[in-house]
């Protein structure tokens, strides 16, 4: 039982929340020197970032290999249902993981003042953006955020 709540606890911090919304920023950025660029906003796509498949399929193999492992007193069952277990928890906790870390974001298409069109993905916030809108791209630690002027 304490194998199985140090895994959990060790799977929840793992998801430790990593900010990717403009309007969040993380501690190391604050005093720093960030450039900011003028743009229009061209084009904006809803999208899906895509959650932490692998903390999920490690913390799933284990508990499922703990829990495989313990179904039988027999040595060469207990290694068998062990691996079994294993293989199918770590299936099921990448599956869990990624469907409870997934985040709703957006793509901008972005022109700058040069002509060149980038695009840039970030988390969805409280700002609503709309093609032909005037932004800033702050851009810092080689991470950049769309803010609206």
């Amino acid at each position: 039982m304490k194998i199985l709540s140090i895994l959990i606890l060790f799977f929840i911090t793992s998801c430790a929340y990593n900010p990717q919304r403009p309007d969040i920023v993380e501690s190391s950025s604050a005093q720093r020197v960030q450039t900011v660029q003028a743009a229009i906003v061209v084009d904006v796509k809803s999208i899906i970032i895509s959650g932490d498949r692998e903390t999920g399929a490690i913390a799933g193999g284990v508990i499922g290999a703990a829990a495989g492992q313990s179904i039988t007193e027999s040595d060469v069952e207990s290694g068998i249902g062990g691996v079994i277990g294993g293989i199918v928890g770590s299936s099921v906790g990448s599956a869990i993981g990624n469907q409870i870390t997934q985040k709703d974001a957006i793509e901008l298409f972005l022109e700058l003042e040069s002509g060149k069109v980038v695009s840039i993905i970030q988390a969805k916030s409280q700002y609503e953006f709309q093609a032909g809108q005037s932004v800033r791209i702050v851009k810092s630690g080689g991470k950049s955020r769309v803010l609206p002027n």
